[in-house]
Parts: structure tokens; C-alpha cells; sequence
């Protein structure tokens, strides 16, 4: 087991995913051997928790990791390591596999969601980064909860005005288990891109 790393882990836990969680998320989470494990296991949206979790972290490196997650072997230090040899970036990502259940829709189906090197122009195109990238805890300013979709990519956009940068690592380092759609996903695509492109002045 290499040493404890620096970082405070932020789970938002829904109770209806007990058992997956119990049994594989946190287990993972715990070989992966963070500082701190913050579970907000309370009645709320996913954001709010993030939000609340993050208040309560004390490391230098903070990472949200969802429930319904499985983070592979080494994948934190993957990402501390990517953060220390590129001190001007805030935040690191990876690709990441979407495993779907009970015929439940995604764009790109089972498999693995490639992500890109750094690009703003790219990003304001689309979100390439997934909400589980760890970064430097004195730059997060907190997930938008008034959106209702999209919130990541929200937040990965508002780093970026403000001259933050994400360094990418080409790897595959968890996978996200998606059980149901979501409440986010229930609200309509064009209207939560339009919201979006709204807050952040992008042109259709």
C-alpha cells in the first residue's frame, strides 16, 4: 500500500444504491487510499452534496466520486501525478467506460467515453471532461445548483474563464455504472443546452 495521498474524496450517495455502493464504490474508493472520505448520504440533489462535502474537505486535492462509480487501481495517484508534473493546470481527467443496465439510453451506449487534451474551444463545442477529475481544492467555486443539467460541464467552463486549465491523461481510470437516467437526464436536452450556452455566451 503506497502512502496515504492528500486528497479529500466527496461522495453524493443515494440510499436506493446501498448495496452497489457498499460492496463496490467505496471499497474502491478506500484502495485508493485518500486522506479523507466525505459521504453526504442526506435527502438533496447530487450538486448541493458535492457542495456541502467540499466545505468539509481539508486536503489540498479534492475529487468527487459518484456512487455508482468503480475507480480502477492507482487511478487517484494517476491523477495527483498528472497534477504534480503540471503545476498550471487546476484540474486532471481521464477517459472513462459507461457500463448502462435495464436497456436504460445513452448517446454512445456502452464503452468507453474518450476524452481530448485541453481545449476551451473544444469544451464550449461539448463537455469532454467527467465530473470525477481531481483538482486543486483552493479553485473550486462550486457547482451551479440553479442548472439542471450539465452542471459539470458548467463548472469546467466557469474554471475555464477564469484562466483554469485541465491537463488530460489517456487513460481509462474508473467506470460509471448507470443504474437509472437520473433526475438531471430527465430534463429536456435542448432546453439544458440552451441554459448553458446562455450562462456562458456560446453561439449555436
Amino acid at each position: 500500500m503506497f502512502a496515504p495521498l492528500p486528497i479529500s474524496v466527496v461522495i453524493p450517495h443515494r440510499k436506493d444504491r446501498e448495496s452497489w455502493f457498499l460492496q463496490n464504490c467505496l471499497p474502491q474508493v478506500i484502495d485508493n487510499n485518500p486522506l479523507e472520505i466525505i459521504i453526504e448520504d442526506w435527502d438533496g440533489g447530487a450538486c448541493e452534496k458535492r457542495n456541502v462535502g467540499a466545505t468539509k474537505a481539508t486536503q489540498p486535492y479534492l475529487m468527487f466520486v459518484d456512487d455508482d462509480s468503480y475507480l480502477y487501481e492507482f487511478a487517484l495517484i494517476e491523477m495527483l501525478r498528472a497534477l504534480e508534473a503540471n503545476p498550471d493546470s487546476t484540474f486532471a481527467y481521464s477517459d472513462a467506460r459507461h457500463v448502462m443496465y435495464q436497456g436504460i439510453p445513452y448517446p454512445n451506449g456502452n464503452g468507453i467515453r474518450k476524452a481530448m487534451p485541453w481545449n476551451i474551444e473544444s469544451l464550449k463545442r461539448g463537455n469532454y471532461v467527467e465530473t470525477m477529475s481531481l483538482m486543486r481544492r483552493e479553485a473550486f467555486v462550486g457547482f451551479d445548483s440553479t442548472i439542471k443539467r450539465f452542471q459539470d460541464w458548467d463548472l469546467w467552463l466557469t474554471l475555464a474563464s477564469m484562466g483554469h486549465r485541465g491537463v488530460y491523461i489517456p487513460k481509462t481510470l474508473f467506470e460509471l455504472h448507470h443504474f437509472d437516467i437520473g433526475i438531471s437526464a430527465s430534463v429536456p436536452f435542448e432546453e439544458s443546452l440552451e441554459a448553458i450556452r446562455l450562462k456562458h455566451g456560446i453561439q449555436a
